[in-house]
């Protein structure tokens, strides 16, 4: 009978990286170096380590890059008075846009490409949280 040989070496791994350079990580583009590990839907620094576990579950985890949901706020550039002596807006609409990165530029980018968001400016945006549904005894 044959005797399968097995390798003694250990096998150690060295991590390197950071966060910012893993495909999973969206920056903020902030002041704070900080951003979004969509592995483990965690707000992390970029300069982590990257680790073990995040490299065994970036292979189980296909990312796809089809884009990331976004919600905008949009106000048209006209605007009225109160009745207090602040200008508002006209109008407001809330429009869900999918980008390829979360920034500032990309939403911009979006934005101009449409024609229902004409004489639109961007108020606010915001990436909606995923709510797992809770359960029920």
């Amino acid at each position: 009978m044959p005797q399968l040989q097995i390798n003694q070496q250990p096998q150690t791994r060295v991590m390197t990286g950071t966060c910012a350079q893993c495909p999973a990580f969206v920056d903020y583009q902030g002041t704070r170096n900080r951003g979004l590990c969509q592995l483990f839907n965690e707000v992390t620094y970029a300069h982590h380590s990257k680790t073990q576990t995040c490299d065994l579950s970036l292979k189980s985890h296909s990312l796809t890059t089809t884009g990331i949901k976004v919600f905008v706020s949009l106000a048209t550039e006209k605007v009225e008075d109160d009745g207090f002596g602040y200008p508002v807006p006209v109008e407001t609409q809330q429009i869900e846009v999918t980008v390829d990165q979360l920034t500032k530029e990309a939403v911009h980018r979006v934005i101009r490409g449409r024609k229902d968001c004409e004489g639109y400016h961007v108020m606010d945006l915001w990436r909606p949280i995923e709510v797992e549904p809770a359960l029920v005894f």
